[in-house]
């Protein structure tokens, strides 16, 4: 990844810098060109970086999922619509991860903890046996529910990881990759 791409995470508080301070827009707008997103795009994942780090001022580093929600849950009651808290989520995923260095707040894992943290706010708990011991397909179509996807899509994904893991299965795993695990059972 080269210097444009970079946020920084150079100094000791954990604030995102480099030598020459960039806005969050400037970040944003590097970070999307780096993933060949539009500039339009580019911008308004700005606008919402942007946006969330005045409402956690040095504190990227260190935010927790549950404010993460929280925040989140205060812009839906702004009136932002799905498609919008999509793009909020994104942003901060993008932020977290390329600013911060925080993958366990990558993108996957904010929608998935955003529409979990949702549901509870109504009343629906995810079913136990998604909890303890979920295959992959059964935790794949979650995490397309969760960021509402379509059923044709859920479909064609889980039939594509079926495929693969056929294939894979007489397969070693050093010659798929290392990141391909077997379940174990």
């Amino acid at each position: 990844m080269g210097d444009e791409c970079q946020l920084g995470g150079n100094h000791k508080d954990g604030s995102l810098g480099n030598a020459r301070e960039r806005s969050p827009l400037e970040r944003a707008r590097s970070i999307a060109k780096g993933q060949s997103r539009s500039e339009k795009d580019a911008h308004w994942l700005g606008v919402r970086m942007e946006n969330f780090e005045r409402a956690f001022p040095g504190r990227g580093g260190i935010v927790t999922l549950s404010e993460v929600c929280g925040y989140l849950g205060v812009l839906a009651k702004q009136g932002l619509v799905d498609w919008q808290l999509r793009q909020a989520v994104d942003a901060i995923g993008i932020l977290l991860s390329y600013g911060y260095q925080r993958m366990d707040l990558d993108i996957p894992h904010l929608r998935e903890g955003w529409g979990n943290w949702r549901n509870q706010q109504v009343g629906i708990e995810a079913p136990a046996e998604l909890a303890a011991g979920a295959t992959v397909v059964e935790r794949l179509r979650r995490v397309l529910r969760v960021a509402h996807y379509s059923l044709k899509t859920e479909k064609a994904y889980t039939q594509w990881w079926e495929r693969f893991a056929e294939f894979g299965s007489s397969k070693a795993e050093l010659e798929l990759g290392l990141w391909f695990r077997k379940p174990d059972h």
